[in-house]
């Protein structure tokens, strides 16, 4: 059902995957709207999701769209579903979003689909998964991250630069951070955990933008962008945090 006014738009849909709806006269897509377009942000950024799904997450496919309201610019409210994937598995996310003017809160309930099997992730990434975020230090020298190597995993620490590389990134904006400095069992041999090592980002106390997700990635001369072999979400985007 739609009710269509110049100044008001209502769309409720029941059981229907929405891809354009026509509202005076003009293409209406839920994808183009700031309830939509925060709501996701929120998901993508959300540090459970990016456990069970990698980073970075992203949307994929139609949106189920089962309530759309706008009064034609100060407010909306939308109420919609759709899949969202990552390197680690598939999801699907149901969405409430409520914006005044462009102030918006979202609050959404996440399902796994799917996981990749681990016998289907690079070798890489296999045999260093199950590192954590233990500590976050906001200090004048920049953000500490101190890193976890639990029992029973080999990891192998190498300097900042070569042949990994370490980047804090917020992932709203895309903004990235370099790891300037890592300390700890520096080698180019496996060392077995458990230990921890920290690595130093060129983020300061005053940088307006937070920091969702920390990323060690190996480079290598054959590929473009290299291969990331751990991704962990920072548990309280911007701020100094201990677990």
């Amino acid at each position: 059902m739609s009710a269509r006014h110049c100044g008001l738009i209502t769309i409720v849909c029941v059981g229907t995957t929405v891809a354009l709806l026509g509202a005076c006269n003009n293409p209406f897509n839920i994808q183009n709207r700031i309830s939509y377009s925060t709501a996701m942000r929120d998901v993508a950024s959300d540090p459970a999701v990016i456990a069970e799904l990698g980073w970075p997450v992203r949307q994929d496919g139609a949106v189920s769209l089962t309530k759309f309201e706008s009064n034609g610019g100060t407010r909306e409210d939308a109420v919609f579903s759709t899949r969202v994937i990552g390197p680690k598995g598939t999801g699907r996310v149901s969405v409430q979003s409520a914006c005044v003017l462009d102030e918006c809160t979202s609050q959404f309930s996440f399902t796994l689909l799917e996981s990749v099997p681990s016998s289907h992730l690079e070798a890489s990434t296999k045999d260093r998964s199950g590192v954590s975020l233990t500590r976050l230090d906001h200090t004048e020298e920049g953000l500490v991250a101190t890193i976890d190597v639990p029992r029973g995993v080999g990891f192998k620490v190498y300097p900042a630069g070569s042949p990994n590389t370490y980047t804090a990134h917020d992932v709203e904006t895309g903004q990235a951070w370099p790891g300037v400095e890592v300390d700890g069992p520096i080698s180019d041999s496996w060392v077995p955990g458990p230990f921890t090592f920290t690595v130093r980002f060129d983020h300061h106390p005053g940088d307006p933008s937070p920091v969702h997700v920390i990323e060690g990635e190996q480079g290598f001369a054959d590929t473009e962008h290299g291969v990331s072999f751990y991704s962990v979400p920072v548990p309280f985007p911007g701020e100094a945090a201990a677990r």
